[in-house]
């Protein structure tokens, strides 16, 4: 484990090690749940003599084992700074989560409405109408949007 990796079994939870590099050094017990909704850990503080894990480390461990999206900064953040000056260990840490798919909506146009609801003006009273000057177009200006 000194390589920073453990996995379980695909059924399983999968558990992550990181650690700075020596066996005295702080580390974090990453459990990643098997349908990949959700990660939570555990932060320890390093024995005398180790150095503290660094948000920079957690983050590329997490990122090398396949964790890129939902990663909760904050909550990572606090509970390593937690740990490293409190020198006690920081459980049940949730330190990733899904975010749930959102609907698709496919490309489409809204044309305006002022444009679907335009008639031609008719005057029904007068005792000719010139069919010329009626025109079944709506003449737009060049960039005007028309939708």
């Amino acid at each position: 484990m000194s390589d920073g990796n453990a996995q379980g079994n695909a059924a399983e939870n999968t558990i992550l090690f990181i650690r700075q590099g020596d066996q005295k050094d702080g580390y974090a017990e990453v459990v990643i749940d098997p349908d990949g909704k959700y990660a939570t850990a555990a932060f320890y503080p390093p024995t005398p003599g180790g150095a503290f894990l660094t948000y920079p480390t957690a983050i590329a461990k997490l990122e090398d084992s396949g964790v890129k999206a939902g990663i909760l900064n904050d909550a990572i953040q606090d509970a390593i700074l937690k740990a490293n000056s409190s020198h006690s260990s920081v459980k049940n840490v949730t330190i990733a989560a899904c975010v749930p798919a959102a609907d698709e909506i496919p490309e489409h146009f809204i044309i305006r409405k002022d444009l679907l609801e335009r008639k031609p003006e008719i005057d029904v009273e007068a005792a000719r109408i010139d069919w010329h000057s009626i025109s079944a177009f709506t003449i737009v200006q060049p960039k005007e949007p028309i939708a």
